[in-house]
């Protein structure tokens, strides 16, 4: 549950993804399945490890940034 290793992850995986970012900032319809892929990625780079929530919570606040790292 650590918050520093868990945004490491999710920097990793935006930039081992930029399709999936780019569906999710650019198209409405897809933001919802591309957030949720981004999040099934990071969990499996943690090896489960990430807590869901929080991996949820730094997806969402790196779309609202426009992908960008916080």
């Amino acid at each position: 549950r650590d918050a520093g290793a868990t945004a490491q992850w999710v920097e990793q995986v935006f930039n081992e993804n930029a399709q999936a970012v780019a569906d999710a900032l650019n198209n409405p319809k897809k933001r919802k399945a591309a957030a949720g892929f981004l999040r099934g990625q990071v969990m499996k780079l943690s090896a489960g490890k990430a807590d869901p929530k929080l991996v949820g919570e730094l997806i969402e606040k790196r779309l609202t940034e426009g992908g960008h790292p916080g």
